[in-house]
């Protein structure tokens, strides 16, 4: 996927689209970027916004985490520890589209900074609840919705602002970072929470929260980062009065977006993938423990999940190390879903715990190239004015697979699969069992198998598809390398 192709270009744009009503303030025809200021390059802006989002990050993993623990010790109730799940996925998915046109109607920075002071608004108030005795858990489901609007504004906003800062032959190679930088906090917040909460309690995860934040805003506010210039020139322009006018010009931006993607077939073919995948993705997060316990313990479910975890962090580690251009983006795409795909067929087919390891390590490692891969393609092919809205529209799109598959998984698992290699007469006991086992958790492994092969066949259809295997040439870029600063400006 590095190596220059012989295909031809084809310079047929698709048609352009008509620009978006006011909102707040209407947007100018012109996309000119505004340079940064001052002696920090780009890239270096790019260092410094990249640290203030790993602070943030981890300041609300520590706390968001000791928060679970705490509600589920009030409580003792699954279902009680489960709405905190739904409370912190469901409302900014929901509302993500929307969060995306009014990312487009602001300069980045901003919309980062009130994010990020939102979410922490929302901890400082559950900190002064706790401090009062009158914490309770509905005060944690409904700071959690705010962090999940937050955390769904912010998403669009750093990535559009990547774009703007970043040349765009290393924009997979950042992406490699900032996944790295998300691994780290994924994988060590509940370690640095436990040990948070063991020495002081759930108020030092707030005030590891807080401070997270203090020193994630200092990093932002001393980083220039540009604006469209159109975020700039737009102040003090007509807006529209009332909460009507409001929901009608962000409806309209959210179906701007979408016939931006459904206009262009190789990126519409692309959203249709990155759903499969997040489908899969949301089925392998159920299935995953039960195929595990079905003839090892706990403590191997632990085993398999650290070695994932190690494996995203290594292939996010590699990614951000490799230096040369990935030329064909939605290529490497495709090819890695289709490897992901022989994983899990691989996977289904022994309870053997070095199997299930090495898969989990390898199909983890994968994430970070697909991931940066398919990225780089949206930021590359989307008009920075634009970026905000199409970005969220496809987190929305893609995300929301993730509980539709968990809704299934049980099901399909318990009613549909396990059955059949049940002894005896297990309607598929005497052809497969031989070969897969027969017993508890082998139906589950058939299901890994199916799953499998069902990968590999969109990846099959993807391939036969042009506009998705060309479009890094067929689609022209919409967005160029930002320019280097003026001598002028370096000498200051």
């Amino acid at each position: 996927g590095v190596v220059p192709s012989s295909v031809p270009v084809h310079t047929h744009a698709p048609p352009s689209l008509p620009p978006p009503p006011p909102l707040f303030s209407p947007p100018k025809k012109t996309e000119r970027v505004r340079q940064t200021t001052g002696k920090m390059s780009n890239l270096a802006a790019f260092y410094c916004l990249l640290g203030s989002q790993f602070l943030s990050m981890l300041g609300t993993e520590v706390v968001k985490f000791s928060l679970r623990i705490w509600t589920y010790q009030q409580t003792g109730s699954v279902a009680d520890f489960a709405l905190i799940t739904v409370a912190s996925e469901l409302p900014g998915l929901l509302l993500s589209p929307f969060a995306g046109a009014v990312v487009d109607r602001f300069p980045r920075k901003a919309v980062l900074l009130v994010s990020d002071g939102c979410a922490a608004g929302a901890t400082v108030a559950l900190m002064l609840a706790y401090q009062s005795s009158a914490l309770r858990p509905w005060h944690v489901y409904a700071a959690n919705t705010v962090q999940s609007v937050m955390n769904n504004l912010q998403a669009p906003a750093f990535s559009s602002t990547t774009t703007l800062l970043v040349p765009k032959e290393k924009l997979t190679r950042v992406s490699g970072m900032y996944q790295a930088a998300s691994s780290l906090c994924m994988m060590f917040a509940p370690a640095l929470s436990g040990a948070v909460m063991a020495l002081y309690g759930v108020q030092g995860a707030f005030f590891c929260e807080v401070s997270t934040f203090l020193a994630a805003v200092a990093v932002l506010i001393y980083t220039p980062l540009p604006s469209l210039a159109a975020d700039l020139e737009s102040a003090g322009a007509h807006r529209p009065r009332g909460l009507g006018a409001v929901v009608r010009a962000l409806t309209a931006d959210v179906e701007q977006a979408w016939r931006f993607v459904r206009q262009r077939p190789g990126l519409l073919a692309l959203l249709l993938l990155l759903a499969v995948g997040h489908f899969v993705s949301g089925l392998l997060q159920v299935l995953l423990t039960p195929l595990i316990m079905a003839f090892a313990d706990a403590q191997a479910v632990g085993t398999v999940l650290t070695c994932s975890g190690v494996g995203a962090i290594l292939g996010s580690g590699l990614l951000a190390l490799y230096k040369a251009p990935i030329v064909h983006k939605a290529r490497v795409v495709v090819r890695v879903f289709a490897l992901q795909g022989l994983l899990l067929v691989v996977c289904g087919c022994r309870p053997h715990l070095g199997l299930i390891l090495g898969v989990a390590f390898a199909y983890m490692a994968l994430i970070p190239l697909n991931r940066a891969c398919r990225e780089a393609v949206w930021q590359l092919k989307t008009p920075p004015a634009m970026q905000g809205r199409v970005f969220a529209l496809q987190r929305g799109i893609t995300q929301i697979t993730l509980p539709l598959a968990a809704a299934v998984a049980g099901s399909l698992a318990d009613q549909v699969f396990e059955p059949l290699l049940q002894p005896p007469g297990g309607l598929l006991a005497a052809a497969l069992g031989p070969w897969l086992g027969m017993g508890p958790g082998r139906g589950v492994g058939l299901l890994f198998i199916v799953i499998g092969l069902l990968t590999l066949l969109v990846a099959l259809l993807a391939r036969c598809f042009p506009p998705l295997w060309n479009v890094d040439h067929d689609l022209p870029d919409a967005v160029h390398s930002p320019p280097a600063p003026s001598p002028a400006k370096k000498s200051e």
